[in-house]
């Protein structure tokens, strides 16, 4: 029988269950419950969930954890910033606090959960964007379904992919993350497993028997051991979900195309050599707007980030992003976004700088700035040693 950990309240930000299976261990079930919020991550879903799993993970009769989005919307989609926004209006410093803390703490939550002890699956159906990507990519199996919409959007808002965005989209097959990156653009679930951001692709209405396989195999208590299970178990219900129509994927069919823009020596020239492609469909045309008309310092950062990061250990990546993210949140333009898009709704943000061609490289560099001393960063904890060795490589090209 489910034993429920806390009740459903409207003040839980996150709901437990832990459900039996015959090998005598249990399997941990989270549930991002704000629903109203579309689950988007604010402190006191990570720290929640950062209790919770690191029970569960010191806990020899839970054998994986699954974390899936209340609702048929969304899995997560983003941070929550409202709390930073008016945070900021009253002091829009680098030291802002209520920023720092909750940008640190959702840092190291996420990256602790990259080398969780045991299997960790996100249950993807819905919307997935900026921190919801985070805590997805973070997981060993990620799976998504025909509802599936996935997306890095933070340049509307005058961010950039953050949360570990550096790493995993830099993990793509080729340039494609760089192209993710810059134009915020929605992937499918086609987009998402030929990526290597999903692993799984399956039916969205077969959570209940994802369960069920789960708690039918026969845990061992190796990490490697116990993922290679899950990932027969997950493979045997992406192949019935077969007969589902997943849309084919607009990356995999514009590969040649966002590889070429890849080679790009500036954002600048990547939208000149994208608008050129617009004309072929609407996807690419979409691209292209995203990119024009969210914050084009956002784009530099992105495409600085991009080409910094490359060779980079997780540890290290996350390091960084906690200065330039601190920055961003000091400088107008996170503000301008969030007013614009989240709190008046206007969709009609002033960038500074206008343009792309206004942005200097000595203005972007200030973002890359430590924000603090060294040994003051949040995120130079003991644990930040090491990065994964699972992350899973894309479809074939």
């Amino acid at each position: 029988m489910e034993k429920s950990i806390n009740n459903t309240s409207d003040n839980q930000p996150v709901i437990y269950q832990e459900i039996p299976s015959p090998s005598a261990s249990s399997i941990g079930i989270a549930t991002l419950s704000i629903e109203k919020r579309l689950n988007a991550v604010n402190l006191a879903m990570v720290r929640s969930l950062s209790e919770k799993l690191n029970q569960w993970k010191n806990d020899p009769n839970i054998s994986c954890v699954v974390i899936h989005g209340a609702g048929e919307k969304a899995f997560c989609a983003g941070g929550d910033c409202i709390d930073m926004y008016h945070s900021l209006i009253k002091d829009h410093s680098i030291h802002n606090k209520t920023v720092s803390t909750f940008i640190s703490e959702e840092y190291s939550f996420f990256y602790s959960l990259y080398h969780y002890p045991k299997p960790l699956i996100c249950w993807g159906n819905g919307i997935i964007m900026g921190g919801g990507m985070g805590l997805f990519n973070s997981a060993s199996h990620r799976i998504v379904t025909e509802h599936s919409i996935l997306a890095m959007p933070e340049a509307t808002i005058g961010l950039y992919p953050d949360v570990g965005g550096s790493w995993f989209l830099n993990k793509t097959p080729g340039t494609c993350g760089l192209f993710l990156g810059l134009t915020g653009s929605r992937m499918n679930a086609s987009d998402a497993t030929f990526t290597g951001i999903a692993t799984h692709k399956i039916k969205s209405n077969h959570f209940q028997p994802t369960l069920k396989a789960l708690t039918k195999i026969n845990w061992t208590g190796n990490k490697n051991t116990d993922n290679t299970l899950v990932k027969k178990a997950l493979s045997s219900l992406a192949t019935s979900s077969t007969t589902t129509h997943f849309e084919p994927s607009n990356i995999k069919k514009h590969y040649n195309l966002i590889q070429q823009l890849g080679n790009s020596h500036s954002p600048a020239h990547f939208a000149s050599e994208l608008k050129k492609a617009t004309h072929q469909d609407s996807w690419l045309a979409t691209a292209y707007n995203n990119l024009i008309n969210g914050c084009p310092t956002s784009a530099h950062l992105t495409f600085e980030l991009q080409k910094r990061t490359r060779l980079l250990s997780l540890a290290d990546i996350f390091r960084l992003e906690y200065g330039v993210t601190m920055h961003c949140a000091a400088q107008p333009n996170f503000i301008e976004g969030t007013r614009a898009l989240l709190i008046e709704k206007t969709a009609n943000p002033q960038w500074s700088p206008k343009t792309l061609d206004e942005v200097t490289p000595e203005s972007i560099e200030l973002y890359f700035t430590p924000p603090c001393p060294d040994h003051l960063n949040p995120m130079n904890h003991p644990h930040c040693a090491k990065s994964p060795t699972y992350y899973q490589p894309h479809e074939s090209i």
